[in-house]
């Protein structure tokens, strides 16, 4: 990553200090039919969607604080998940901090050179993200991470009433991402 890119990945960051401020947005989006999320993260599907609802923790900033709550906050459940897997610990990173903040993260746009490169140095590099399958696995993530927050936060609730277990993730589906436009992030 550039520095100029890092430096304005800073700045967005210190402007937005609750949220994961990240280069690389990623969305999900739930699929009815086939009672999961999938996830997206190709070009034309992030921009004719319209939204994202996640950031690449590979270069993103974020309060030390949601470093702590995934220490220590993260479910048993939910770490062994993605001990198993070798994967989606950004993925559980970004719910964490959507729930504790019910807000989208922020995307800070990386020079277009820099992108085109790492696309074209990518091509042919093995890889966790180079499987067959491993967009599909990460929208099991989405689906399987998001179950096991939500039923750890409803567990923890003392006297909850109906109103309050629906409005908590009590349905299939549900998730504590939060969607945004895709919009590059620009200062005020």
């Amino acid at each position: 990553m550039p520095c100029g890119a890092l430096d304005k990945g800073f700045e967005a960051w210190r402007a937005n200090r609750n949220v994961l401020v990240g280069f690389f947005p990623r969305a999900h989006k739930w699929l009815a039919p086939l009672c999961r999320h999938a996830y997206v993260w190709d070009d034309w599907s992030l921009r004719s969607g319209g939204e994202f609802s996640i950031v690449l923790t590979k270069a993103a900033f974020s309060k030390t604080q949601y470093l702590e709550l995934y220490k220590r906050g993260l479910p048993r459940e939910a770490r062994e998940y993605i001990d198993e897997r070798k994967n989606c610990e950004d993925v559980a990173m970004q719910l964490l901090t959507s729930a504790a903040t019910n807000a989208p993260p922020v995307y800070v746009a990386q020079p277009l050179w820099h992108y085109w490169r790492a696309k074209l140095e990518g091509i042919g590099v093995a890889g966790i993200s180079k499987g067959s399958n491993h967009h599909d696995l990460r929208g099991a993530c989405v689906t399987d991470l998001s179950r096991i927050l939500l039923e750890q936060a409803r567990d923890a609730e003392e006297n909850v009433d109906e109103t309050k277990i629906a409005s908590s993730g009590n349905r299939f589906g549900d998730t504590p991402l939060v969607a945004a436009p895709l919009r590059r992030w620009t200062p005020e």
